[in-house]
């Protein structure tokens, strides 16, 4: 049953995705052809002061050094960003090329149905992903780590809690 429920899941986020993209492009054509038509888009000069807008920019844009300072930033962040959700694993299974995440938090031994952004953190290469074939198998290992599922979503409260040890002086 879970997994009919999956492949409709697959096949509406795709079918979505398609629509919404369609959608953008033909609004998008239909403005500039009715722009154009009444005489207020005159496409030559839109492409000539952006192409030249725009070289200008990049340009300065890493002529001042702006690039290899964010990047130095961000490192530092996601250096930060990754001491902090060590503790949480991910896993990720794909139905009809359509990816399906869980997040494991290792210490409280719940999983949960990861959140969109969860996907951002993941790109940036702060949490791994473990691959697994299918839904069983992810199943099958998050129970062999003893985890239980939770099934609502997840708050960053939830993702971010760890249980410490207690010392022996407390």
């Amino acid at each position: 049953m879970a997994k009919q429920h999956r492949y409709w899941q697959a096949i509406g986020k795709t079918i979505g995705s398609l629509v919404f993209a369609v959608i953008v492009v033909v609004a998008l054509f239909l403005l500039i052809v009715v722009l154009g038509h009444a005489g207020l888009l005159d496409l030559t000069t839109i492409v000539s002061v952006g192409v030249s807008e725009v070289g200008v920019a990049v340009f300065l844009y890493y002529f001042l050094g702006q690039g290899r300072h964010g990047s130095e930033e961000e490192m530092v962040n996601l250096m930060d960003a990754a001491g902090k959700v060590s503790h949480l694993k991910v896993y990720k299974f794909s139905v009809l090329r359509v990816n399906f995440y869980y997040v494991e938090n290792t210490t409280t031994k719940e999983y949960y149905k990861a959140p969109e952004n969860i996907e951002s953190v993941i790109e940036r290469g702060i949490i791994t992903v473990i691959a697994c074939e299918n839904e069983e198998d992810m199943r099958a290992r998050l129970q062999k780590n003893g985890s239980n599922p939770n099934e609502k979503e997840p708050t960053i409260v939830q993702l971010m809690a760890v249980k410490h040890r207690r010392t022996k002086n407390s």
